[in-house]
């Protein structure tokens, strides 16, 4: 069993269904390594594409592939809300964003209230993790009884999937943007398989590559006509 499921949350979720949060995380994780060597092979700065873009093709093209690759997958379904999309399992409510571009990007530096979405599932958390009695104080061991986790991926077009993170997204003591937990996915108990496959370069746009040689020879029957000299 990997070990990016924390021990108090697995004796919540009982061994079938933190099996099942495993597959659904390994799932992801194949299916988006897959989706950015693709839109990474296809992304060319000469027609206009940026990180926008880019950020926009892995969200649409993922969750097409994460939707077409759950049908093996049992217990599991996508739900389509507040224009987002959601992944159930139990009483388990996933969610997939992009965190960041490269290895060094921090999970800390990611920004949980990026959209009113994003909001309604931290300050859903935020009511299980804080003390009914004292709102401002945390109540530590609830921080594995939290329903929405977020699978969080960073990667770019030229090296593809760098990490993936699973966690519980939520807000500290002092209201500030904060994990109530997380794990690394990818590079726990091997990270699924542990290896990926290069992407191949990308040319260089058209306007940068060095003008072709075109050597011109004149056919037999047209040289005879304009003699040896061409005249």
């Amino acid at each position: 069993m990997a070990d990016f499921i924390p021990e108090p949350l697995r004796q919540r979720l009982g061994e079938e269904q933190t099996a099942l949060l495993v597959d659904v995380a390994r799932l992801v994780e194949r299916t988006l390594r897959h989706v950015y060597d693709a839109d990474g092979r296809n992304y060319d700065p000469s027609w206009g594409d940026n990180a926008q873009l880019f950020g926009m093709g892995i969200w649409h093209h993922g969750w097409h592939a994460i939707e077409e690759a759950l049908d093996e997958l049992v217990g599991v379904a996508i739900t389509h809300e507040d224009n987002s999309h959601r992944l159930r399992l139990g009483d388990l409510t996933i969610a997939v964003y992009k965190g960041g571009d490269d290895e060094t990007d921090s999970i800390f530096d990611m920004n949980l209230n990026g959209s009113a979405t994003k909001r309604a599932y931290v300050d859903r958390n935020q009511l299980t993790l804080f003390s009914a009695d004292d709102l401002r104080a945390p109540v530590e061991d609830r921080a594995y009884d939290l329903k929405t986790l977020w699978l969080s991926h960073f990667g770019n077009p030229r090296e593809g999937l760098v990490k993936l993170y699973i966690g519980a997204p939520a807000r500290d003591s002092e209201d500030n943007s904060d994990w109530a937990w997380h794990a690394r996915v990818d590079a726990a108990d091997g990270g699924g398989d542990g290896t990926r496959r290069p992407v191949p370069e990308l040319p260089p746009p058209f306007d940068q590559q060095p003008e072709p040689e075109i050597l011109l020879e004149l056919e037999d029957d047209l040289a005879r006509i304009l003699g040896v000299d061409g005249e």
